[in-house]
Order: structure tokens, then sequence, then C-alpha cells
């Protein structure tokens, strides 16, 4: 997945439109009167085929070969030793020109086509949710505490549950979510009680009993208890799906428990240190 930049869209017409146009040849043929355009084009153009030239098919080729033919156009002042002056009046020949003028044409029929069928989307916001900052990666809105302390699958559930907020697909956003926070809460109980989670009691009432037995702040079992009753238990139904109201709800809620899970994971101390006297 990658973010395209709309802007450089537009600044990729606007360079290469003037050099699409014979007059533009017809004015002067030295280097150094179109020096500046035929820089420009290739200053937008460059980082054109590097984003999107491995995504182009019909009209990769035509593509690169404006590239090409950019860089040989420009190649007698690339060279660091160059005589800039004596380049500047190099005249440029009429097959060179022709070519850079028929390959944008060229270039502009086939991208016309392939660009009404690349996978673009607009993306809607998604409540308080900073859109670029989920789809990069949902964990970066915690603090770098939390992060670090977070464990390794939790963090990945996470950055899912993100992305998938990010894209509508609230049901898996609120799967994931979840995820997450199970595998906190369970990080939460492990370095509690010293002891391994049996695979037998991964559910969420059996968290509410041991986080009871473990004499976890009521406040930490309330929020289990909350989430197994009102969201995790419904969210299992085949039938429920969750719509962009819910899967808010219920990404921020999730969130809240998550970092209150691992602040007090992180101030709990070990069951060996906490024995000693």
């Amino acid at each position: 997945m990658q973010r395209v930049n709309l802007h450089g869209m537009y600044r990729l017409g606007e360079a290469l439109l003037p050099l699409k146009s014979r007059m533009a040849w017809s004015e002067s043929t030295k280097l150094g009167s179109l020096y500046s355009k035929l820089a420009t084009a290739r200053g937008v153009f460059s980082p054109f085929l590097r984003s999107l030239g491995k995504r182009l098919t019909t009209s990769k080729a035509p593509a690169e070969k404006i590239g090409e033919l950019l860089d040989g156009l420009l190649s007698p002042l690339d060279d660091p030793s160059a005589d800039i002056s004596a380049a500047f009046e190099k005249e440029i020949d009429g097959f060179e020109a022709n070519a850079l003028a028929e390959a944008i044409e060229r270039f502009e029929t086939v991208f016309a086509e392939e660009a009404a069928l690349i996978n673009a989307y607009l993306v809607d916001p998604k409540g308080p949710y900073d859109i670029g900052r989920i789809v990069s990666g949902a964990e970066k809105t915690l603090t770098p505490e939390i992060q670090a302390a977070m464990p390794a699958p939790a963090v990945d559930d996470y950055r899912e549950a993100g992305r998938c907020l990010a894209f509508a697909v609230f049901t898996a956003s609120g799967f994931h979510v979840l995820r997450s926070l199970e595998t906190v809460v369970v990080a939460y109980l492990v370095k509690k009680s010293g002891k391994p989670v049996s695979e037998r009691f991964r559910t969420w009432g059996a968290y509410a009993e041991a986080l009871e037995k473990a004499h976890g702040k009521p406040e930490l079992v309330g929020m289990v208890r909350q989430i197994k009753d009102l969201h995790r238990n419904p969210l299992m139904h085949p039938e429920d799906f969750l719509d962009e109201e819910e899967g808010i709800i219920l990404f921020g809620l999730v969130t809240s428990a998550i970092v209150a899970f691992v602040r007090e994971t992180i101030r709990t101390p070990e069951p060996e240190a906490a024995a000693r006297p």
C-alpha cells in the first residue's frame, strides 16, 4: 500500500505539457533556452516513475521512454566537469525533439486509459482519528512507553485494527482490536501470577475471574466484563456486523483498556520480586 500525492499528478501534466507542443521547439533549438523546462520535467517525472512506475502496465513503456529521452537531452549537463556555457549552446537535434514530443503524446493517450483503472480511492474521516496515522500504523498514536511495553502480537493486531477502521471494514477492526486487548490482558495475568494462562481458560469470562483472583484493580475487571458482555460476545455471532459508529466506539473503548492494562503491567513487579521481604 502506498500513499499517492495527488498534487504530483497535477505537476506532472504541468511539466510535460510545454514539451509536447512543437511550438516550444521552434523558438530555439539550443539546450540553454529549454533547460529550465527539460530539467523541471525530469525533476517531476523521475519521482513519478519511482513511485508509480512498477504499478503501470500499458503505459509503463511510454513512461520509461520519456525518462530516457529527458536523460539523453540533459546528459551534456549531467557531467560535473562539463563546460556549462558550451553545453547551453549545444543544438538540440530535431529528431530528439520530435521523439520527446511524440513520446509525451503517446504516454498521455495510454495513461489516460490506464489511470481510469488504477485502484485509487478517497478515504473518509473516521471519528477523531487521523486517517494517515491509523493507516501507516495505529500503534504510533500511543505513547512510546505503551508501544514498547505491548507484546509484539498485540501491536500487530492493533495496527491491523487501525487499517480496517480507516478502510471501513468495521467488524474486522473490532475483531483485531479485541485480539490485541486479549494479548495484553494475558500478558498482565502472566506477570501478576507468574504462571502461564491455560488455553482452556482463554475466554473473557475466565479472564475476569482470573483478574479477581489475582486481586487486579476493580476498574480493570470492570473493563473486561463490560467488553465481554457488550462487545466481545455479540461480535462473535456471524449474523452481527459493526457499523461505522460502533466500530469507532469499540476502537476507542478498547484502546483505553489496552493502555490501562499495559500501564498496570509496567507497574506490576515480577512475582519473585514481590515475594522478597
